[in-house]
């Protein structure tokens, strides 16, 4: 068997792992010949231009954009980086531009990218990308620093809205605050179960016992005098929140009980 006919039976098998190896190592990758018509395409650039075929010319689907002058001849290759535009999408390889040898240029590279929506928008996905391809950190590094940005964002949105509702309750309290303060009878203020949680009397002398004494108690048993008077106004309070008021002891045998709108988010009870 001669010579040639030895590097004939290597040439399919050669040129096979050539291409398999170039489609895992360089997957966005355009072969051209010496006539500038593209002979293979990587898988990766295929996906992102499936218009891209071989037997096209290469520059109706990639323009050089830079360096100034770079042109798809093997006589004009620029050497070093080379920025690739494709036509009808928003995809630009970065990457290296080498002559064959046969007159023809290999196009290696990977998609200049600035944001991981931009995989979705090519029809990519990380997988695309070689094993050894820096892009993928970075686009990694980004998708993470996105994710923290929107996480302390919201963190701050709900700090705000923590701190105005903590101001509303402040304020409603100053206010309620105020007016309790500015009543004269006796106010007691008690649970659903009638149990005393907060106790404003006018002058000790209108209490049965010292106020401390009397807190966490049954309104009904510290003033069982006006015990008739105070259940149903305590009822009708927390039911319908109103602010159910009543004379103060000395003047139980009255039986008066009167009732006005309690303060909004309020229901207390005044004796």
């Amino acid at each position: 068997m001669s010579q040639e006919q030895d590097a004939n039976d290597l040439a399919g098998p050669a040129r096979e792992l050539v291409e398999r190896l170039l489609n895992q190592v360089v997957p966005f990758h355009v072969l051209v010949d010496s006539s500038g018509r593209i002979e293979r395409v990587g898988p990766a650039l295929a996906r992102a231009c499936p218009s891209m075929r071989p037997g096209d010319r290469v520059d109706a689907h990639l323009q050089l954009a830079s360096p100034p002058g770079a042109s798809w001849t093997a006589d004009s290759a620029p050497e070093g980086l080379v920025l690739a535009h494709a036509s009808g999408s928003s995809l630009i390889l970065r990457g290296q531009l080498l002559p064959t040898g046969a007159g023809g240029m290999l196009l290696i590279g990977s998609p200049w990218l600035t944001s991981t929506s931009q995989l979705a928008e090519l029809g990519l996905s990380l997988a695309d990308f070689a094993a050894h391809d820096p892009v993928t950190d970075f686009l990694l590094l980004l998708q993470a620093q996105s994710n923290a940005l929107a996480d302390a964002q919201r963190l701050a949105d709900e700090l705000r809205a923590s701190a105005a509702e903590q101001n509303r309750l402040a304020a409603v309290e100053r206010a309620l605050s105020a007016e309790l303060n500015a009543l004269p009878d006796l106010l007691l203020r008690t649970d659903r179960s009638g149990r005393l949680i907060e106790i404003r009397p006018s002058s000790d002398s209108e209490l049965p016992a010292p106020a401390h004494e009397l807190l966490h108690t049954s309104v009904y048993l510290a003033f069982p005098a006006l015990a008739d008077q105070l259940r149903p106004a305590v009822e009708r309070a927390l039911s319908g929140g109103v602010s159910a008021r009543s004379p103060p002891p000395s003047a139980a045998r009255t039986g008066r009980v009167t009732t006005r709108p309690a303060s909004p988010g309020q229901r207390r009870t005044r004796s």
